[in-house]
This record gives structure tokens, sequence and C-alpha cells, in this order.
């Protein structure tokens, strides 16, 4: 059976594909797409999806760019993604504290998570943040969809977390190749200037917004996050128990930190002492739960990515990356490096999850859950 952190990583990919999937069908125009799958081994339509993954995805785009030729099918691709697509990563992404810790963890080396073939380098000066895009060696037309892709996709990710970049004149796109036919959309979807011609594919982001904090308050985040979920959020479902609203509620609004108390209580629209006291009923406090989320989303973070432990400890509100360490251990019994190493899997005699709390059947954590509740833990709440 798949590891937990290829599971994470292939449900991203095939997520990327039904969008794929809807773009094509969206246009009757179009061949039959069976040919093209079997080409690369797969079967026709949505049963290809359980066997996609992120290579099998890139060699896609690059076949039907041959395909296709110029038209503005990657251009309008890369608006149907969305952060939440990439499960496990894609929370992480949304949750960094600014674009700039972002970046460094989507771009950064040796931790990149996204295996795209466009490979970026990010420079800064007084004015503007350059995303220089080093284009792979294809074929003409399947380099620069591959580019409108990566363009059309980055911009939609970043819109989410600042949406307030949706109208920035100040950004700017540079397009190494004349203006196509469909240079229009290109007009449509930036709001600043496209430089057509240029020496090299790159992307400039006003630098006022690369330390500009992200915040899920926004209505436009929350509403993303309602809408589509995560993977970790997924694994809390609404119950009609009040720990449960509170673990549903911590994820709905990560950020670093996490909500305190008098947030979530406020919330649930009760006093924190009454929070407090009921949750007692349970057998638990506010501050364990806290410590639950964090923990479960340790646990995700290390399957599913190869983010350095610097990079988890601050995404789950760490100072120190030995504080995390030394938490993740007494809640786990292993060390992260061990639990990364073992998939998951470990003889430790500590537990998992809390212990048991009286009259009561705990929840697992989410990140240990069998194989055959990966999917349920990986579907978006709707």
């Amino acid at each position: 059976m798949p590891s937990a952190a290829s599971f994470d990583i292939d449900y991203a990919a095939r997520q990327l594909f039904r969008h794929f999937l809807e773009e094509w069908r969206a246009r009757p125009a179009l061949p039959p797409l069976a040919p093209l799958l079997s080409g690369l081994g797969l079967p026709s339509g949505s049963d290809a999806a359980e066997r996609m993954n992120f290579a099998r995805y890139y060699r896609l785009l690059q076949h039907s760019a041959g395909l296709l030729g110029p038209s503005d099918f990657f251009l309008r691709l890369g608006q149907r993604y969305n952060l939440y697509d990439l499960g496990v990563i894609g929370y992480a992404l949304i949750s960094a504290a600014n674009l700039r810790r972002s970046w460094d963890i989507s771009l950064g080396q040796p931790s990149s998570l996204m295996p795209h073939p466009i490979h970026t380098q990010r420079e800064e000066d007084a004015d503007h943040i350059r995303l220089t895009l080093q284009l792979p060696p294809f074929s003409e037309v399947e380099r620069n969809a591959l580019c409108e892709e990566w363009l059309s996709s980055t911009w939609r990710w970043l819109c989410q977390r600042l949406p307030e970049l949706e109208v920035c004149q100040g950004m700017q796109v540079h397009l190494p190749y004349p203006p196509p036919a469909h240079a229009a959309v290109y007009t449509e979807l930036f709001p600043g200037l496209c430089h057509f011609d240029a020496g090299q594919a790159q992307l400039w982001i006003p630098r006022e917004f690369h330390d500009r904090p992200f915040s899920t308050a926004n209505p436009t985040v929350t509403r993303l996050c309602q809408a589509q979920g995560a993977a970790t959020l997924a694994s809390f479902e609404r119950s009609q128990t009040l720990p449960d609203d509170v673990r549903f509620y911590l994820l709905q609004n990560a950020r670093i930190p996490l909500p305190d108390l008098e947030q979530t209580a406020e919330s649930l629209r009760m006093p924190p002492h009454t929070l407090q006291r009921r949750l007692r009923e349970y057998g638990l406090t506010f501050k364990g739960i806290v410590l639950e989320v964090r923990m479960a989303l340790a646990q995700r973070y290390l399957l599913a990515s190869r983010m350095a432990l610097q990079e988890i400890a601050f995404l789950l509100g760490y100072e120190h990356v030995t504080s995390f360490h030394r938490a993740f251990q007494r809640y786990t019994g292993t060390t992260p490096e061990r639990f990364r190493l073992a998939g998951g899997q470990t003889n430790e005699a500590s537990p998992m999850e809390p212990p048991p709390t009286k009259g009561k059947t705990p929840r697992r954590s989410p990140a240990l859950a069998g194989s055959q509740d990966a999917e349920k833990l990986a579907r978006p709440h709707g």
C-alpha cells in the first residue's frame, strides 16, 4: 500500500488532473482525450485520476500542448487551481506568516514541494520581488504552455492569500515570446503590465507584499477554507460534540499563532470560562486540544513533505525547533526524525494520540488513520 506521504502528494496531483479534465470537457471542439492518456499508460476519463502523480501530470500537460497548439487553455487551467487542491502542502503554504515565508517553503532548496518542470529563482530589489522562470528544454509550444500554466496558477494562489493583489497595478508579467492570439486573456487575468518579447519569463510582485501578513480572518480566505477545506481540516469533520467544534474552528482559522481561548470561545458564542468548564466534562482542556491540533498537523507535514523541522516548527507557531522537538516526543513517544523515517509507523510504547478519557471514545489522530481511511482524510470538507 502507498505510504501516507506518497498518498498526500498523489492526492494533489489527482486534484489538478480533475481540473484539467474540467477545462478539456468545457471545450467541445477538442478531440477525445483517450489517445493522449493511453500514450501515458493511463486509462481514459476520470479513471486515470486513480493512477495520477505529478510526473504523469506534467507529462500530460507537455504532450497536450503539442495537440492544442497556441490557445488560452493553460491560462484558464491555472485559474481553476486552488491552494487546497494541494492538501497538506497547500495548508502549509497558506498557514505561513507571509509571502516571504511561504516562498521559503515552496521555492526553497532543498525543500521544494512542487515538482514542476519549471524551476524558479527569486530576486529582490528596491521595488519588486522577481521570480525568474527557468524554462525546460521542451519545444517552443510546450515551453510556452507550461509557462502560462505556471504563471496563471501561481497568480491564482498568490491572490488567494493576498486578495488585494487582484487589483495591484504594480505587478508585472514578462514573457519571452511575442503576443499570442489570446493576448487579451493576459490583460483579463493580470492587473498590471504584461511585457511580451522579453528576455526571460518573470513575475514581478511589488516588494511591499513580501512581508505583508497572511490572515485567515480575511473574508476571502475564510470563505475559501469553508468551501474547500484542507486535508487536515477534513479529518476533523463537524459532529455534535464540543471538542470537535473546537478542533474544527482552530483548523479553519489556522494561522501563527492559533486562535486563543478567548477568540475560540467568542466564535462558539460562550464565555471563556464556560468553554473551559464544558471541555472538562469531556476530560479535556483547551490547551490540550491546541496541542492535539498542532501534533496532527506536525505528523502530516512530516509524512507528506520534505520540509525541514525548522520550517514545520515555524508553521506550528513554535519559536524554537527544540520546543517543537520536545513537544512532539512527549506527545508521540518518538522523535520527529524517527517518525518521518518510519513513515508514521512506530513501536514506541507511548500512544500517538491523547489518552482515553472516562466515558468517552477518543478520536484517532488524523495523520495516523489507516490506509483504508486515506480517501476520507484527504477529501476536502464541503
